[in-house]
């Protein structure tokens, strides 16, 4: 990052900003911001999946031999508790489905395609890819804290995406929506948080109990939801046709809701 003249919104929390990312605006011309450096340092981990030649046209990794031999992994996993058999079994059915493959070989198969130079999945194969990286994500979920390995912001991502626009790639819109590359930045930084909900409602029902202040995070948290809203607001006010107006005014409040907002806001509020 480095100090500029020009000013922004913090990726993170929404906070006036003046430190951008090199990276990004050098190799693709987009300016994103980070108020301070801590909120730079805490973003980086979902960050670094879109910075540089990636921040403009937003897109995300192909999908890897890596990504399917965790989900062949967890697959064959004797199931925990009952949410894992779930995924278990919604993995078998979306690649029966959508390649009319047993799930060893759609697993390989996609690698393989979307590791070719120019490849372009179908949209039923991309699908089955978004839904894979998905319960990836949703498996985090289910093992305790101490044994949940690397946090899934590529596949918060994924799914945050999905919610929000209906869509399950971001990887064929048009090189010129450079809002649409924001929003890409807002929400993969947004999952920095979002892996974090649970943790931190709990802290806040806890405050609350105890006539104890609200954890930092928790008006982080709130901060993040709000600049998503501005986000979204200034995107509409800007561009009223933009093709992702529609949706994401259609969306974006259940999806807050569902993530604790209506609560958080009224514990912030004491």
């Amino acid at each position: 990052m480095t100090v500029a003249t020009a000013k922004g919104a913090c990726l993170l929390c929404g906070a006036p900003a003046s430190a951008r990312c090199s990276a990004c605006a050098s190799k693709s011309g987009v300016d994103l911001w980070s108020c301070s450096a801590e909120h730079q340092e805490r973003a980086w981990p979902a960050h670094k999946i879109l910075c540089g030649e990636r921040a403009n046209p937003a897109r995300i990794p192909a999908f890897s031999q890596k990504e399917a031999d965790l989900a062949w992994r967890r697959y064959n996993q004797t199931p925990a508790v009952d949410s894992q058999a779930e995924i278990q079994e919604q993995l078998k059915m979306m690649c029966e489905l959508g390649t009319g493959k047993d799930v060893k070989a759609a697993l390989d198969d996609l690698a393989a395609k979307a590791s070719r130079p120019g490849a372009k999945l179908s949209d039923d194969e991309a699908d089955v890819v978004a839904a894979i990286r998905v319960m990836n994500g949703s498996w985090y979920c289910t093992v305790p804290p101490e044994h949940a390995g690397k946090p899934p912001y590529l596949e918060t991502f994924v799914s945050a995406y999905h919610s929000l626009t209906g869509r399950t790639s971001c990887d064929d819109i048009a090189a010129d929506d450079i809002l649409h590359s924001e929003l890409c930045h807002r929400l993969v930084v947004h999952t920095v948080l979002h892996i974090q909900v649970d943790r931190i409602m709990l802290q806040v029902k806890a405050a609350q109990e105890k006539g104890e202040p609200m954890p930092a995070d928790a008006a982080l948290l709130k901060a993040n939801y709000d600049s998503l809203r501005t986000f979204v607001r200034g995107a509409v006010a800007q561009k009223p046709d933009w093709p992702f107006a529609e949706p994401l005014e259609a969306n974006l409040s259940s999806f807050l809701t569902n993530l604790g907002e209506p609560v958080l806001r009224k514990a912030l509020a004491v």
